[in-house]
């Protein structure tokens, strides 16, 4: 029989897909995630084609979160807990599943900016 073993990290970006205004961030280690109150997490931002970074919210739907913001209406890029101000909460997910980490995640425009840039 095989035995259970403990996660050894909170839930940590495993990939993501952008749809139309949403981006859906799959996650691993994410058994019982939810935020502490229960309502939508706010410590995100996305951005557009104009590179502008919007606040967004994340609805938890399972494994996966499902991140929008009323300003960006085509998202290529997100970002978590990336900011040191009080709309920043990184602890607003309960325990024993909190998001491990401050992240990015780029879509395919900012990506390919992103290699360009680095090979300068």
């Amino acid at each position: 029989m095989a035995r259970k073993v403990a996660a050894t990290s909170g839930p940590l970006p495993a990939g993501h897909e952008i749809k139309g205004a949403e981006v859906i961030v799959t996650l691993a280690h994410a058994d019982g995630l939810k935020t502490r109150d229960g309502a939508p997490a706010k410590s995100f931002q996305l951005a557009g084609a104009d590179k502008q970074w919007k606040p967004a919210v994340a609805k938890i739907d399972g494994a996966k979160l499902i991140v929008t913001s009323g300003e960006v209406a085509a998202p290529i890029a997100l970002r978590y807990a990336w900011l040191d101000n009080p709309e920043t909460k990184p602890r607003e997910f309960r325990r024993p599943a909190r998001l491990a980490l401050p992240h990015r995640r780029l879509g395919p425009a900012s990506r390919a900016r992103s290699r360009r840039q680095g090979q300068r």
